[in-house]
């Protein structure tokens, strides 16, 4: 730990550079399956369609895939990503939730 007197500072962490105006963890061009999407940053709660499949379903899919997400109420997946996720990180979680959304909604 640095002195509270130190004039050191450390750098932000990486996921704060990301943009965060628009995630690019969001499958956005899946309006038919994600319904709304909030949040705060990185830490994002998506929201499924009635026609989706369920968190719990989405959430045991990526699970599989070696990511992990929390249901949050029957049809929002929560995403909290650990503060020094990489920008790469967060485009292979976009890449897994959008595959694990489109494979359970044609099943």
């Amino acid at each position: 730990l640095l002195p509270s007197s130190s004039s050191h500072s450390l750098p932000p962490p990486p996921s704060s550079r990301l943009p965060l105006s628009s995630p690019p963890c969001v499958p956005r061009r899946l309006p038919a399956i994600v319904r709304e999407v909030r949040g705060w940053g990185l830490i994002l709660g998506i929201e499924l369609s009635e026609e989706a499949p369920t968190a719990v379903e989405v959430s045991a899919e990526l699970l599989q895939q070696g990511m992990l997400t929390v249901p949050a109420g029957p049809k929002v997946v929560r995403l909290v990503p650990p503060l020094v996720v990489s920008e790469d990180e967060v485009t292979e979680a976009a890449t897994k939730l959008e595959a694990a959304l489109l494979k359970l909604s044609s099943a």
